[in-house]
């Protein structure tokens, strides 16, 4: 393997890896149209620490920092859902 093959793997990676985070942030912004009709709260803790539990079944390499990213990952989606939710409070 060579640095370029490498570069491309990582490329393909990313591109998929966008794709992914676009389509949860879509479901991040349909589930805040539930909770406004239901009147729940935008912050779920107890989900996202089930969401981390998961990460650890999933995989112990690398566990640490992908909770990292799983973690901006929670704040952008709750600033998703907040924007919608008061969007029209505004």
């Amino acid at each position: 393997m060579n640095l370029n093959y490498i570069r491309t793997k990582i490329d393909d990676i990313d591109k998929q890896l966008v794709n992914l985070l676009i389509t949860r942030m879509e479901y991040s912004k349909e589930i805040s149209k539930i909770k406004y009709k239901e009147n729940i709260a935008i912050e779920d803790t107890q989900r996202e620490h089930q969401i981390l539990e998961n990460i650890e079944n999933y995989s112990k390499k690398y566990k640490n920092e992908i909770k990292k990213i799983y973690e901006t990952i929670f704040k952008l989606s709750k600033k998703i859902q907040s924007e919608y939710i008061f969007k029209d409070k505004q």
